[in-house]
C-alpha cells in the first residue's frame, strides 16, 4: 500500500506548529493534575479564525470540569457572543489597591475599547443570519441553543441549513437581539421557558414593542404542566441522564427523583452532593445535540421535540407573506410527498 508522503511538523506554518505544541503540552499538563488552573495568554494568536474557534472548542470539550481556564484575547473568534456570562473584566485600579475582576458590563468613555472583541464577536453571528439564514430564533439561554439545533437534525431536516439559532437574550442588554431583528424586518421567533426568568423576559420584550406573535412560549406549547419548566425539561428524563453520563463520563450519579424542581436544579444538587463540583447544563445540551444527531432519542423526546418544531414551524408561516419565496416552501416544492408533520 503506498502513501502519500508526510510534511514533518517543522515544514508545516508557524499557526500549525503552535496549535501542535499547544495541543499536546495542554494535554499531558492537564492529564498530570486533577484540578489545573490554566493561565493563557491570547491562545491561537498564529491561527487563523477557524482554528481560533477550534481552541475555544477544544479547552471547553476536552478540559478537565475540576480545571479553571482563564485567558486573555483580542479576537472575536475566541468569545461566544451568545454565552457572555463567560466574559469577565479586569481593572487595575490605582493607590496599589490592587485588581478587580467582575462579570462583563457594558462600559463607556475610555472603557469602551474593552467591548470591541465582543461587538465583533456579535456582528460576525448577526451578518452570518443575514446572509445565510432565512429564519432566525432567538432562545433565552445558552444551553437551549444545542437542544433547538438538535431538533432540526430529525424534525423538519429540510430546513436545518436554513434556520439560525441564536441567544441568548437573558444575557444580551435590554433584548438587544430582539430589537435588531424587529428592526431588520427578518422573519424571527422568540423562544422563551416556562419560568421565572422567561416571565421576566416577556414583560421586557413587550414593554419594548416586540409583538406577541413573534414571541413562543414553552408553557403555550406543553399545556397542562403545573411546575416551572425550561428547554431541558420537555426532553425524557432518560434521555437527559443519558446526555448528563455523557458529558460527566468520570462523574457519574444517579438519575434524580422526580419532584417539582426543574430538572438541571435537581442535577445541580445532586453533582454537588456527590462530587461537590458544579453542574454545566450547556455541556449538557451539547451533548443531547450529539445523541439527536446520532438518532438516539427515545419516543417521549422525539414527541416533544416534534411539537416544538411544529410550533415554531408554523409561527414562522404566518410571518411570510402569501406568495412569497421562503425556505420552507422552497424546500417544500422540492419534495412531492406530503407536506412534513410534527412528527416526521
Amino acid at each position: 500500500m503506498e502513501h502519500t508522503q508526510r510534511i514533518p511538523p517543522s515544514d508545516r506554518s508557524e499557526g500549525f506548529q503552535w496549535y501542535l505544541s499547544f495541543y499536546s503540552t495542554l494535554l499531558n499538563d492537564v492529564g498530570a493534575s486533577n484540578q489545573p488552573i490554566l493561565l493563557l495568554d491570547n491562545p491561537g494568536l498564529e491561527l487563523h479564525l477557524d482554528g481560533q474557534r477550534d481552541i475555544k472548542r477544544f479547552l471547553e470539550e476536552r478540559v478537565a470540569l475540576t480545571s479553571q481556564v482563564i485567558y486573555v484575547t483580542h479576537s472575536p473568534a475566541m468569545i461566544d457572543a451568545f454565552n457572555l456570562r463567560q466574559v469577565r473584566t479586569v481593572e487595575l485600579r490605582g493607590n496599589q489597591t490592587g485588581t478587580k475582576i467582575d462579570n462583563f458590563v457594558v462600559g463607556s468613555g475610555e472603557k469602551v475599547d474593552l467591548l470591541e472583541p465582543v461587538r465583533a464577536a456579535i456582528g460576525m453571528s448577526l451578518v452570518t443570519s443575514l446572509v445565510l439564514n432565512e429564519w432566525n430564533i432567538l432562545v433565552e439561554g445558552a444551553a437551549d441553543k444545542p437542544i433547538v439545533e438538535g431538533i432540526f437534525v430529525r424534525h423538519y431536516k429540510e430546513l436545518r441549513e436554513k434556520i439560525l439559532v441564536n441567544g441568548s437574550l437573558s444575557e444580551s442588554k435590554d433584548a438587544f437581539l430582539a430589537r435588531f431583528y424587529d428592526r431588520t424586518g427578518l422573519p424571527y421567533i422568540v423562544l422563551l421557558d416556562a419560568d421565572s426568568g422567561g416571565r421576566d423576559l416577556l414583560k421586557e420584550l413587550k414593554s419594548i414593542g416586540i409583538p406577541v406573535d413573534k414571541i413562543l412560549q414553552l408553557e403555550n406549547v406543553f399545556t397542562g404542566r403545573g411546575n416551572d419548566f425550561a428547554m431541558e425539561d420537555i426532553l425524557s428524563a432518560d434521555f437527559y441522564h443519558k446526555a448528563v453520563q455523557a458529558a460527566y463520563p468520570s462523574h457519574p450519579v444517579d438519575l434524580p427523583p422526580a419532584s417539582a424542581k426543574k430538572r438541571a436544579t435537581r442535577y445541580e444538587e445532586a453533582f454537588r452532593a456527590a462530587h461537590n463540583i458544579g453542574f454545566n447544563k450547556k455541556r449538557v445540551a451539547e451533548s443531547a445535540r450529539k445523541l439527536l444527531e446520532s438518532g438516539s432519542e427515545d419516543e417521549e423526546t422525539k414527541n416533544n421535540l416534534g411539537a416544538l418544531s411544529g410550533a415554531l414551524v408554523e409561527s414562522f408561516k404566518r410571518q411570510i407573506p402569501a406568495g412569497a419565496p421562503t425556505a420552507y416552501a422552497a424546500e417544500s416544492k422540492m419534495n412531492t410527498e406530503a407536506q412534513p408533520s410534527a412528527s416526521d
